[in-house]
């Protein structure tokens, strides 16, 4: 099923692709369900795969090797770090018990 929010630390061609097992059909049905209301979102699949790479180099990556070792462009990786600091805001703010959407 498609999902932005899947990256594999060991097997990067199944990106984007999140694999599921169930216990019945019925249990299929629901989580295919919910990935297909799920949003696909380009930018947290690439603060994935961003992730990984630095993963890779202990967190000491030039900008280079990051870029060789995520397959992204620089456009690409400017766009996961500003999903990556907006997706780390919202979450401070449900921490806190705001709501980011500024409802109610």
């Amino acid at each position: 099923m498609p999902d932005s929010s899947a990256v594999y630390w060991h097997d990067p061609k199944m990106d984007g692709r999140r694999m599921v097992m169930t216990c019945s059909a019925e249990h299929l049905e629901q989580l295919v369900e919910e990935y297909r209301r799920r949003p696909f979102v380009e930018a947290e699949l690439w603060a994935g795969k961003m992730a990984r790479a630095m993963f890779w180099h202990s967190g000491e990556v030039s900008e280079d090797e990051l870029f060789a070792d995520a397959g992204l462009s620089p456009e690409q990786i400017e766009q996961a770090v500003t999903w990556h600091n907006l997706e780390a805001e919202r979450r401070r703010q449900l921490r806190r018990g705001d709501d980011p959407a500024g409802g109610q």
